[in-house]
């Protein structure tokens, strides 16, 4: 499973890439001059690439095979940054970001695909969780290396971990379920068994009848996108779906990861002239690189405290919990720009504050709503429903990364955290009212539960007032 989510690392080292140098990028000795209006479009333009590619690269997944798929990607991955490293111009990073994207779309299309395909039933939670891992281990990995390197040698070290992933890679197996697909059952069989560890094919033979029958009925149950709109329940599923998925991306974990270096730049200045030990430790890359650790090594605890606690609390108290902690380091950022308060001997205010933050979201939000994309729709529709919610999250991280830096030029950067505040609190009572509980239910009693909450709806729209009757006594006056 780590061999095919080496991609995921690839991807997210391209999104992380600009956020330890940002910075020196807008700085006099760039090597790519840029105004602050022109890395907004820099720094966002790579989900417009990943707008793109999802659905053609589910087509070309049944058509071409799984495994062609994820390694197309590191050629792709590898030639945009040779491009950025031999044509240094504003104009060739721009569609260099944009290819990027579009790479990590398909990236994001098929890897997960892969990996449920190829895991066995008691440990594909496990396997699939290794995608969510993996994308913070990439960031993790340029905040790193962008702190210490020099432009030039920290492109040269990114560009190099594409071809790591295809050697890694190279000598996995196909799908099994795929080469079944194809109606290819011996590759499937010999797929399968060095899957599974096994040196005998028989071994494997029940496993692998099981994933022709399953094939077999999602043939006979094919489904199309007007099947996500059929009932609703459907609908409604749909509508949580896409609503938890705007929640994840306006709680700002992705802005706070992709601007951190220069959200905190000010600190550096504040104790430029400061030999303390807190003065050489609170700089703005040592900062991104704890904030990424703490990410990446928070996000092994998701599955365990999700089935422990319940999918719906745990969302409430991580929406809750980033909005007062947002609230706060927004004040911190107020009182430091437009108020005389010195603020200076609390600059390691902010920083408890977005570690914290980024426990609730790493333990909440951002999870557990991937968990109901996959736990709200049937089998057959399951896959549209997902092209949808990925497009969602595009859309609203593509605008939340481009305007943020607008607005903190134009206003101040303590408005971002104040916006992003009160969308957590109004993602917290949307929560509250909408999304039920799914932990340790069917995905039959799921969808159950949304029948009837559609039912009782229903019924107490159409429950006629109760008017008050008038008794007339038979008594003569």
């Amino acid at each position: 499973g780590f061999t095919a989510c080496f991609s995921v690392v690839v991807s997210g080292s391209c999104f992380g890439w600009v956020t330890p140098i940002l910075a020196t990028l807008l700085g006099p000795d760039s090597e790519i001059p840029m105004t602050s209006s022109q890395s907004s479009w820099m720094v966002s333009i790579i989900e417009l690439g990943n707008l793109i590619s999802p659905i053609p690269a589910s087509f070309l997944a049944d058509r071409w095979g799984r495994r062609p798929m994820i390694l197309f990607t590191c050629p792709v991955y590898f030639i945009s940054w040779t491009i950025i490293l031999v044509w240094p111009t504003f104009e060739t990073l721009v569609l260099t970001r944009i290819v990027q994207g579009f790479a990590m779309g398909v990236v994001f299309t098929v890897v997960p695909l892969y990996l449920s395909e190829i895991s066995s039933p008691d440990i594909r939670g496990s396997i699939c969780s290794l995608f969510h891992n993996s994308w913070y281990l990439g960031h993790v990995i340029e905040y790193c290396l962008g702190a210490f390197l020099p432009y030039r040698t920290y492109t040269y070290v990114t560009a190099t971990l594409p071809i790591v992933s295809f050697l890694v890679f190279y000598g996995q197996p196909e799908s099994p379920y795929f080469l079944v697909m194809r109606r290819r059952e011996a590759e499937a069989a010999k797929s399968l068994a060095r899957l599974r560890g096994c040196e005998q094919v028989s071994s494997i033979s029940e496993e692998l009848h099981s994933m022709t029958m399953s094939y077999t009925n999602e043939v006979s149950n094919k489904a199309s996108w007007r099947d996500i709109f059929r009932t609703s329940a459907d609908i409604r599923a749909l509508y949580i779906v896409v609503g938890l998925g705007v929640v994840r991306v306006l709680n700002g974990l992705i802005v706070i990861m992709t601007y951190s270096t220069q959200m905190f730049s000010h600190l550096h200045s504040v104790n430029a002239s400061d030999d303390s030990v807190i003065s050489k430790v609170v700089t703005p890359n040592n900062i991104t690189i704890m904030f990424g650790v703490i990410v990446f090594v928070s996000s092994f605890f998701v599955a365990f405290i999700a089935d422990l606690s319940g999918r719906r609390q745990l969302l409430m108290f991580s929406a809750l919990g980033s909005c007062v902690n947002l609230l706060l380091v927004g004040g911190y950022f107020f009182l430091d720009s437009k108020t005389d308060v010195d603020v200076s001997g609390y600059n390691w205010f902010p920083v408890i504050g977005i570690i914290t933050f980024s426990l609730f979201v790493t333990l909440g939000i951002g999870p557990v709503s991937v968990m109901y994309q996959s736990e709200m729709f049937l089998s057959n529709t399951r896959g549209f429903a997902s092209s949808i919610s990925a497009i969602n999250l595009t859309l609203n991280a593509f605008f939340i990364i481009k305007f943020y830096q607008v607005i903190a030029d134009g206003i101040g950067e303590f408005i971002i955290f104040w916006l992003l505040s009160s969308f957590c609190l109004i993602g917290s009572i949307w929560i509250y009212f909408t999304v039920p509980e799914t932990r340790g239910k069917t995905f039959a009693q799921i969808r159950q539960d949304l029948n009837d909450s559609i039912h009782s709806k229903k019924n107490s729209r159409r429950k006629a007032p109760q008017i008050p009757t008038i008794e007339i006594s038979d008594a003569p006056l």
